[in-house]
């Protein structure tokens, strides 16, 4: 009965609209469904899209009034919580992904009211392809730390992750306010270095994730080396654990996604997970067991951090 509904979807069942709510309003974003085969136009716009900036501006709006209640020791007052979220959301939020949006439909990233487009392949097969306003989704989806995709497999599809540009992209989407959440803390509590030390830990740990997810996806896996299969890997190139990893991406672009998503709490995949080696997944796993605290969510990534910090120098002491 909504508008923007070009492909005639029903309503979704109860439990899947209930379980997709929760998710989103609470910026956890897994999904219960096939975003293509599912959600509306609307329904992505005015439900989904609109909880991925509300969920992300709650967190930094709590992370402001955390850093408040570090600087200001002789005082009850810890600002206005509708004041940040709106501050959060029009100078922010909204500049950055109207930059993001516009970076990534430069690259070939979908953003129509189309529902769809027919077409026969090269083999002579028809086929129909989803549209929609993907672009738009995707900047806030990767800035809010959200992850929920438009399509059932998220960026690893060409039409919400077109090239390695918008690749880095939404990477550098990711973990860009999260990291830039350490400088805030400096600069708010008069200790910029304290900042720095924040994200150099973070940085460090970060660094270690990615290098042993490469290390791993790019060799041999035991069982293939029983086999007698062996790898020959440079990087970028197209060997080593290519399984459920995009010919587009390779193997470097696939662990540095996976080492971000899981540290940023993001949840979007340019590659699947459960086909990583034994050892390579064990950063995303590393990751998440550790709380998310490596850059983390908006805001929640910072004050998880500093909630280790005062556990660490109160057993240090």
């Amino acid at each position: 009965m909504l508008p923007f509904n070009p492909l005639r979807f029903g309503g979704a069942p109860w439990n899947v609209t209930f379980n997709t709510t929760s998710s989103f309003i609470t910026n956890t974003n897994w999904q219960y469904y096939g975003g293509e085969t599912t959600m509306s136009h609307f329904s992505q716009m005015a439900g989904l899209a609109v909880q991925n900036f509300v969920s992300a501006a709650v967190g930094m709006a709590v992370l402001a009034a955390v850093i408040r209640g570090f600087a200001r020791r002789e005082t009850s007052k810890l600002g206005n919580f509708w004041v940040d979220l709106t501050r959060t959301l029009l100078y922010i939020l909204l500049p950055l992904s109207v930059i993001g949006t516009l970076l990534l439909v430069s690259q070939g990233v979908v953003q129509t009211f189309t529902g769809s487009v027919d077409l026969t392949t090269m083999h002579g097969f028809a086929q129909s392809l989803a549209l929609g306003p993907v672009a738009s989704q995707e900047a806030i989806k990767q800035l809010g730390t959200n992850g929920g995709g438009f399509f059932n497999v998220n960026s690893s599809f060409p039409f919400e992750n077109a090239t390695t540009f918008s690749n880095f992209v939404e990477l550098l989407f990711i973990l860009l306010i999260p990291a830039a959440a350490t400088y805030q803390y400096g600069k708010m509590i008069g200790r910029v270095r304290q900042g720095w030390a924040l994200y150099v830990a973070m940085l460090v740990m970060f660094a270690v994730g990615i290098g042993n997810a490469y290390y791993q996806e790019a060799r041999t896996t035991p069982a293939l080396a029983a086999a007698g299969v062996h790898a020959t890997v440079s990087p970028g190139s197209t060997g080593g654990t290519m399984q459920d990893k995009e010919q587009r991406f390779g193997i470097a672009n696939s662990a540095l996604w996976g080492t971000a998503t899981t540290d940023a709490s993001n949840g979007s995949v340019n590659a699947s997970h459960e086909a990583y080696s034994g050892f390579g997944g064990m950063t995303p796993l590393v990751n998440m067991m550790t709380g998310e605290v490596i850059f983390g969510g908006v805001g929640s990534g910072l004050y998880g951090m500093l909630l280790v910090v005062l556990l660490t120098v109160f057993l240090r002491a």
